[in-house]
């Protein structure tokens, strides 16, 4: 596991994060478990099944390099979060495209999810 370095994010990823159990991360994380294929085969090992929250790196603060802004989907209202302080302490993954060096892709995904939650 890498040590958790801000230098890895860039707008446009996605970041999957652990759940910490609750009602709802503890649901999730079971049916998530027990999701199959059109094959019958689990869609998810337990280790991925227990990734429940899904979260979208905006932008980096220019005056403060070490403050990331993301989109935080959570529902019934998406919102914009300092990732760095709001997950420190936490589990998270990284999901990228395969051509993670197209940055017009990631800046595409960045603005998609800006404009979709009424982030300026």
């Amino acid at each position: 596991m890498l040590k958790f370095n801000l230098d890895l994010f860039r707008p446009g990823d996605i970041i999957a994060v652990r759940s910490e159990g609750g009602l709802f991360g503890n649901n999730i994380e079971k049916k998530q478990a027990r999701v199959r294929g059109k094959n019958g085969l689990l869609v998810f090992t337990p280790e991925q099944a227990s990734y429940t929250h899904v979260e979208v790196i905006i932008i980096r603060d220019t005056k403060e390099p070490d403050k990331f802004w993301s989109i935080r989907v959570a529902p019934p209202k998406s919102k914009l979060v300092d990732f760095p302080d709001y997950y420190k302490g936490k589990y998270v993954r990284i999901v990228r495209y395969k051509n993670y060096e197209d940055f017009n892709k990631l800046a595409k995904v960045a603005t998609w999810a800006a404009t979709h939650v009424s982030v300026p």
